[in-house]
Formats: C-alpha cells, structure tokens, sequence
C-alpha cells in the first residue's frame, strides 16, 4: 500500500547551522554536532501550523554544544530565550511545537 506524501516522514543530517523551515514539520531532523558546534534556529511560530511538531536527534556524542534559538524574540517553553544541548548525549532528543506566539517542548 502506498502512504499519501503527507504521511511520510523525511530524516535529513544537519552538521551546521541552520534555519527550520516550515516544510520541516513531521519530519525528524538529525543533528551531527561532531565537527562543529550547531545553531538551529526555529522558524517565525506566526507561519507554521499550531500544535504540529518539529523533531530534533542528536545522532553524534560530542562536547559541541547545540543551540536552538527562536526566530525572533518568542521564548522556548515561556522562560527561555534559548534551549542548550550542551555535550549533547548520544541520541537526545527534543520535539517542540508553537501556539502561533512561542514555542514549547513537547
């Protein structure tokens, strides 16, 4: 049987910085900070659908750091500019969705 394309799941490997895109969400987002430390940056929560979550693995154990910033001035679960992974563990994982304001980990 096939699955309709919004169904399926898409993995892609970040090894630097980068921006989220909308078309992100569902779909898991492997971070290899082995090289280098990593910035993800989320994107403007106003443009995404509420509720839908943007998935993030660190798939490397390093002692780079992984940042996960927000757009613009929204906090990260109401208290916090920015999230840190710091000596990210092997295989850690955060999953975060939006109200349309701020964001929030799942």
């Amino acid at each position: 049987m096939a699955f309709p394309i919004s169904l399926m799941t898409v993995v892609s490997t970040k090894t630097s910085n980068y921006s989220v895109v909308v078309a992100d969400q569902w779909n898991i987002i492997h971070i290899d900070n082995s090289g280098t430390a990593i910035d993800i940056t989320l994107p403007d929560p106003s443009t995404v659908s509420v509720g839908r979550p943007f998935k993030f693995k660190a798939v490397w154990n390093s002692a780079n750091t992984v940042r996960f910033l927000p757009f613009a001035s929204e906090n990260i679960d109401l208290s916090v500019w920015a999230y840190t992974w710091s000596n990210p563990l092997w295989l850690q994982a955060l999953e975060v969705y939006t109200d349309w304001i701020n964001w929030f980990i799942s």
